[in-house]
């Protein structure tokens, strides 16, 4: 009797939080006033802002093909296959946008982010109705982390908090998204701390710090195998222990609590023995002999994640090997201008590719040369905790 009575709670406060967010997301009213795009010169642009750029010819191939072939006046993005496009095309484009001085890269930006908005806020039915709002809703955050701009910031927030009852009580309901739970866990948490650096009073950076450690706390109590060393999973192998890498620097890096980046190693060993190519992909995604630009992606992330969080070069390097394999023959096809969406020893080179994974691999591309020219102007040092990791972590992407 107790434990039903403890679920109907669990399940009114759930659906409580829904019409929270819900109504929040209603109050947007993000419709863009029509701007006629131009043709960037990506290469001209890059070559002013920074002079030296690894992976220079890749990224400005990428983008340029990108631009041009999948750009929509609407925001919404072609060749989108997951909606990720969504999240991962503004971090890209507001950064690069101020880096350069190109007012056309922002206007994508907030096309972008605006249209991930009137997807919230058309959401009005249980549960939510697409991947694209649920992959996508990072995009949200962006406008703040980049200029300070906190027209969506409360939805995200609200938005956090909505995800992370759902994680924390009910992750079936987001494991489809994500495939495993794992990853339903890991991605939650790595919102709750990206929340915890947005939050405007102490009390919300701590309720966001305690929300994503209780994440992280909860998928080592489910998912754990500690025979094998790494996560739980039933459809990807790579996911869940990238996602849950990340999820583990953000907690040590919020905490300092050492224990978290301990795990995070421990995962990486897993990885580097079960899933690492001599040529420096790692495989996974969903076979064992398939090598998959998503999940290459996350890892490249998690490298630089780690360097942020202890400034050990090695990480940077590790991301810079990953990022090497993602273009070469095996991924990266020069005649379409795009990464391939993977690599199978049976089939080889995949004949499609995703504008969401392109986006994501050129944030890691941008975040690599930006960390590493830091890395060259001043010594080496990891940020402190707490405080004064907020605006550390804010760094990469702000003015």
């Amino acid at each position: 009797m107790r434990k039903n009575l403890e679920k109907g709670v669990l399940a009114v406060a759930a659906l409580c939080a829904v019409f929270w967010g819900l109504q929040a997301c209603r109050q947007l009213n993000p419709d863009p006033q029509p701007v006629e795009m131009t043709r960037i010169d990506v290469a001209r642009a890059l070559g002013r802002a920074h002079p030296s750029f690894e992976f220079e010819h890749e990224f400005c191939t990428v983008l340029s093909t990108l631009i041009l072939s999948a750009w929509d006046e609407s925001g919404d993005w072609k060749g989108d296959l997951q909606g990720d496009a969504t999240a991962f095309a503004p971090m890209l484009l507001y950064a690069f946008a101020h880096d350069v001085q190109e007012d056309l890269l922002r206007i994508m930006a907030d096309r972008t982010v605006a249209h991930e908005a009137r997807m919230v806020n058309q959401c009005l039915l249980w549960p939510v109705p697409s991947m694209e709002v649920v992959i996508g809703f990072p995009a949200l955050a962006q406008p703040f982390l980049a200029t300070g701009d906190d027209r969506y910031r409360r939805t995200f927030l609200r938005g956090v908090r909505l995800g992370y009852v759902l994680a924390r009580y009910f992750p079936g309901a987001l494991t489809p998204f994500v495939s495993d739970r794992a990853s339903v866990y890991g991605a939650t948490a790595y919102l709750c701390f990206t929340a915890a650096r947005m939050a405007d009073t102490a009390d919300a950076r701590e309720e966001f710090v305690l929300k994503g450690t209780a994440l992280v706390e909860q998928a080592g109590d489910e998912c754990w195998d500690g025979e094998e060393g790494r996560y739980t999973h039933q459809n990807m192998l790579d996911w869940p222990q990238g996602t849950m890498m990340m999820a583990l620097v953000s907690a040590y890096r919020a905490t300092g609590e050492t224990r978290y980046l301990d795990q995070a190693l421990s995962v990486l060993k897993y990885m580097d023995r079960c899933c690492l190519d001599e040529a420096g992909g790692f495989s996974g995604h969903p076979r064992p002999d398939t090598r998959a630009l998503s999940g290459n992606n996350i890892m490249a992330w998690v490298f630089l994640d780690l360097y942020e969080a202890t400034r050990d070069r090695r990480y940077l390097e590790r991301a810079r090997r990953v990022l090497a394999w993602i273009f070469s023959p095996d991924l990266f096809d020069p005649s379409e201008g795009l990464i391939s969406h993977h690599w199978s020893a049976e089939e080889g080179r995949a004949g499609y590719s995703c504008t969401g994974c392109n986006f994501h691999t050129l944030v890691c591309v941008y975040r690599y040369n930006t960390l590493l020219k830091q890395g060259l102007s001043r010594r080496d040092r990891p940020p402190q905790h707490l405080g004064e990791v907020a605006a550390a972590q804010r760094k990469i992407f702000s003015p």
